[in-house]
């Protein structure tokens, strides 16, 4: 079968750990299945989910192998029986190693009724900081060097610091329009493939921004933001986001934590994404329109629409007060105010015990300019 014709369950992710592909358990599992093949089938149900064998198909995936053995169990459907396929896929992960959240969730599942939901209102709670929505990051980052388009990356780097210099900070898509305007410029070094107004070309440039952002030399990173955070010698670095509801936005604050900890290294148990806004809970509640259809091209449409449908809104959506209040909750959420305050307090301190130091060594100055005047 066709690896794009069957798709991973999207309850795996929730009741289980995701898959790494920088773990070396997986790696050595791949590389046994390259020698050896995939020999026990996957196990699929009637509408296409796989129930059995999601690291086999990570596996097949992650070598490029375009098709692999399964096994069609007619009686199994996961848009039919959703507590049943939930009970199949728990059967086939019983010999498998696991954690006790794992553990815990696999419990949740097999109690009645509503063995779904419950695993769902599990999930949020042991996820929330004080009733943040926070991300649990799924999949790894892997970024290469910057070699045969070394030309296209010097240009982004002029633009960027030429624009910065003069307006300040800007977007990906101005920077792409503005190097349309270089004559000459390439692409691809080694294949003299020249630039141009191609999703091809705008898709390296914003590769190539976020390469160079994590570089920490060339462009204003997020590296600073990463080494402020070292020296701060704080337990957990926070990150806020803010992005629209809609498949893209949603793997913004999963993308973004993957760059921290796989670029950067942040142990994931010192690092908490939180989406601020737009979450799905402030699209039912907010007195919002009635929003768009999530575009069926994007990669990351079928994982969005299977948790929450087709409706997404733009940021756009949330009227600025409502939105300034929505950040200001979120911060206040996440941060100890009380520490906040006292270091604010001394750092005020700080600056009047400093003024005062300045103000008696003037004086001291001035004296001893005076004495030296008498002396003369």
């Amino acid at each position: 079968m066709c690896t794009f014709a069957i798709e991973p369950a999207p309850e795996n992710d929730t009741l289980y750990d995701p898959i790494r592909e920088d773990d070396p358990a997986f790696l050595a599992f791949a590389e046994d299945i390259q020698k050896n093949r995939i020999i026990n089938p996957l196990g699929v149900s009637v509408d296409g989910y796989i129930y059995d064998g999601h690291r086999r198909y990570a596996a097949a995936r992650y070598l490029g192998m375009s098709y692999v053995p399964i096994r069609i169990d007619p009686k199994i459907s996961r848009l039919k029986d959703p507590d049943g396929f939930l009970r199949r896929l728990k059967s086939c992960n019983e010999q498998r190693v696991k954690t006790a959240a794992e553990v815990m969730r696999e419990s949740l599942v097999t109690m009645e009724p509503d063995t779904w939901q419950r695993v769902c209102d599990y999930r949020e709670s042991v996820s929330n900081v004080d009733g943040a929505e926070v991300f649990r990051l799924i999949g790894a980052k892997k970024r290469s060097q910057i070699v045969q388009k070394r030309s296209l990356a010097d240009a982004i780097i002029r633009t960027v610091n030429d624009y910065y210099a003069e307006y300040g900070p800007t977007s990906d898509r101005k920077i792409f329009y503005l190097l349309l305007n270089i004559p000459g410029l390439l692409r691809n070094d080694a294949r003299k493939t020249p630039f141009g107004n191609s999703q091809e070309c705008y898709d390296d440039v914003t590769d190539l921004l976020t390469r160079l952002r994590l570089d920490g030399s060339s462009l204003p990173p997020r590296k600073g933001m990463v080494d402020r955070f070292r020296e701060s010698g704080r337990e957990k670095l926070i990150l806020i986001v803010d992005s629209d509801f809609d498949p893209e936005g949603q793997d913004i604050p999963n993308s973004f934590g993957l760059s921290l900890r796989d670029d950067f290294d942040i142990e994931p148990d010192r690092l908490v994404i939180i989406k601020a806004a737009l979450t799905y809970q402030q699209t039912q509640q907010l007195d919002l329109h009635e929003g768009q259809i999530a575009k069926e091209d994007s990669a990351r449409y079928g994982r969005f629409v299977d948790a929450y449908g087709e409706r997404c809104w733009e940021l756009e959506a949330v009227p600025t007060d409502t939105h300034r209040d929505i950040a200001e909750a979120t911060i206040r959420r996440v941060i100890d105010l009380d520490r906040f305050n006292e270091e604010l307090a001394r750092q005020k301190q700080e600056q009047a015990d400093l003024n005062e130091h300045r103000r008696r060594v003037r004086e001291a100055l001035a004296k001893i300019r005076w004495d030296e005047e008498g002396l003369g």
